[in-house]
């Protein structure tokens, strides 16, 4: 049976009358006495992180990044799989393992390199390589460092330790490893050793003489058949993948140069860099009045794209869609960013990331 007009008016009048005249769910009534505990929820101090929370995405938007992270009391490398599951690598072989620091890639995707933990490592052979399924852990040399693989990933270049240079008191050396057979050659002094992107030559700083005029630091090209030759002054030496180019930074501020030197373009003030797979952006490193690492993003003709995001040691992933960066506050840890917008959008406990 239908209700009448005046029959629905009645109860409506009825349930607004009600509504009024009872307390809200959780309030006092009447002149209660007042209980703080009850009606002022808990004080939440604001975040110092000024790193923005990660959107939640997939874990696979990590595939393929190589990372440091504790396994049974020392770091180790592990490996995003496919499905965002991490892998445990190095530390698997029983033979002696001291833990591991700083992995990476070979560009062939097939082994990681990696350098000694940073404590407690002794001078035992640091330098190490495995497999990328965990197999095969094998030492090359004592304590290298600025590691790079060649091209064809069939090599390694790299120099000697600080810890090295300190307790033999000789200039850096310069070293180049057969990394299937393990045989090492020395073919100079110097330090921040990088492969040429054809790998028929290295770049590297050369261990110049003290001078009282306090002469500038200097990159050096030295091709593994000919003659050396100086690059430019300045810090670095980041190379275009195309090999169209090459990064310094000289007096704070990065500048692009040709392959032979020529050509020096000031594009931004910054500290390190690093390209996008195809050579056609450039992550690179700042520090902010407080004293935050922050990584921003141009063009190789120098335009921002975007800028200011907390974050040092970043690594592109090989697509070029995303930038892992490390980020020390309040927690070490590694986030993924959109590379396109610099927004995080994956969050994972670890050090060192490399693509």
């Amino acid at each position: 049976m239908k209700a009448t007009a005046p029959a629905l008016l009645l109860a409506t009048c009825m349930v607004l009358t009600a509504c009024t005249a009872a307390p809200s769910a959780g309030a006092p009534s009447g002149t209660a006495t007042h209980d703080p505990a009850q009606s002022i929820p808990p004080s939440t101090p604001p975040s110092a992180d000024p790193t923005p929370a990660p959107t939640p995405v997939d874990a696979s938007v990590a595939a393929g990044l190589a990372f440091i992270r504790p396994a049974d009391g020392r770091d180790q490398v592990f490996v995003i799989d496919a499905d965002g599951s991490p892998r445990q690598v190095s530390g698997l072989s029983g033979d002696a393992d001291p833990g591991a620091a700083r992995p990476l890639w070979s560009p062939d995707r097939t082994k990681i390199a990696f350098g000694p933990p940073t404590i407690g490592s002794g001078l035992d052979p640091q330098l190490w390589v495995v497999n990328a399924d965990g197999s095969g852990q094998r030492p090359l040399a004592d304590l290298g460092e600025s590691t790079d693989w060649s091209p064809d990933s069939s090599r390694l270049v790299f120099c000697d330790s600080v810890f090295t240079t300190d307790n033999t008191g000789q200039p850096a050396r310069i070293w180049i490893s057969e990394v299937a057979t393990g045989e090492t050659a020395e073919v100079g002094q110097g330090t921040v050793t990088q492969w040429r992107p054809d790998g028929e030559a290295i770049s590297f700083h050369p261990v110049d003489p003290p001078d009282p005029q306090g002469v500038r630091s200097r990159i050096v090209v030295m091709p593994l058949d000919g003659e050396a030759f100086e690059l430019g002054e300045g810090s670095g030496g980041w190379w275009a993948p195309d090999g169209s180019g090459v990064l310094l930074v000289d007096d704070g501020q990065l500048v692009l140069r040709e392959p032979d030197g020529a050509n020096p373009r000031p594009l931004v003030e910054g500290d390190s860099a690093v390209w996008s797979p195809d050579s056609t952006r450039i992550a690179y490193s700042t520090v902010d009045a407080v004293g935050t690492f922050q990584v921003n993003v141009i063009t190789a003709d120098g335009d921002p794209v975007w800028s200011e995001v907390p974050g040092t040691n970043g690594v592109w992933s090989p697509d070029g869609t995303k930038l892992a960066v490390e980020v020390g506050f309040p927690d070490i840890r590694i986030q993924i960013l959109d590379a396109a917008t610099g927004e995080a959008i994956w969050d994972l406990d670890g050090r060192f990331p490399d693509w």
